[in-house]
């Protein structure tokens, strides 16, 4: 979350390919930047996603800006209250679709009229709000709590007459436990989403993290490690993480899920590729 780390300046890339399995997979391209100004008690970012589902047939573009306050309870307590507003474009090729009009006894014929309407290209304002609480134990233990909302102003999609976009839910939270007398430490952490009548719980189990070498035994560097884990998404995929930092500047993570519904069982998933840029 924006305002969390101690990043004063903070870039990321991402790129994600879902399902696999099918034919006309979906994909997802996001960038975002964040800073803080000096003191760290104000921080501010822009966040730009692509995502494309099909054959171009379905494309959705957003920007969004996101401002967030830190507050410093205690010297080892501090919470972070961000809100986040944008807009969303989204684009609908009607050509690319296959409607029934276009069947000709024996398959589709993409030539045929379609006899539908014009292609559906609108913008939806969209406005989100959150916050984290964070505390640390000593030795480099730390622990976060989060909850977020989604679509407070439950934005209405014109094309075909869609319903408004509910409200999601989202509640997380992580610890860091470092293993004594070793460089390694444990990230558990859960994620528990819902939005109308859809909810699912992905979990980070027992994420080993091995360092080249640790910050709290060479003070004057900061720690450059590996990383591996696993997530569970209930009732939908089993996803597989590894990671590395250099100096806690720059990151990459990859990762791969396997879907675990019952039609997706024993198919390829899908991939991720992170890239993380950090100024301190």
């Amino acid at each position: 979350m924006i305002g969390i780390e101690n990043d004063r300046i903070l870039v990321t890339m991402d790129y994600k390919n879902h399902l696999q399995v099918l034919a006309n997979r979906f994909t997802t391209f996001a960038c975002s930047f964040d800073t803080r100004e000096k003191n760290k008690k104000f921080a501010w970012g822009l966040a730009l996603i692509h995502d494309k589902s099909g054959k171009d047939t379905y494309t959705s573009n957003s920007a969004t800006f996101s401002f967030a306050k830190n507050i410093q309870i205690s010297k080892k307590n501090k919470a972070v209250m961000a809100i986040q507003a944008g807009c969303v474009q989204k684009y609908i090729d009607v050509n690319k679709l296959t409607w029934n009009n276009q069947f000709d006894g024996t398959g589709f014929d993409m030539n045929l009229p379609s006899g539908e309407n014009s292609d559906a290209n609108y913008f939806i304002p969209d406005i989100s709000a959150g916050s984290v609480w964070e505390t640390e134990f000593g030795n480099g233990k730390e622990m976060r709590a989060g909850i977020a909302a989604h679509h407070l102003t439950n934005p209405v999609l014109k094309a075909n007459n869609i319903a408004s976009i509910a409200i999601g839910w989202n509640v997380s939270g992580m610890a860091t436990l470092p293993i004594d007398n070793s460089l390694m430490s444990i990230q558990p952490s859960f994620l528990f989403s819902k939005q109308a009548m859809d909810e699912w719980l992905e979990r980070w189990q027992g994420v080993p993290r091995q360092r080249g070498f640790n910050a709290r035994y060479t003070p004057d560097r900061d720690a450059s490690y590996l990383s591996a884990g696993v997530f569970l998404k209930t009732n939908n995929a089993l996803i597989f993480a590894a990671g590395i930092s250099f100096d806690e500047q720059m990151s990459f993570t990859f990762s791969y899920d396997i879907g675990t519904r019952q039609n997706l069982q024993g198919k390829s998933g899908g991939l991720e590729f992170s890239v993380n840029y950090s100024i301190r």
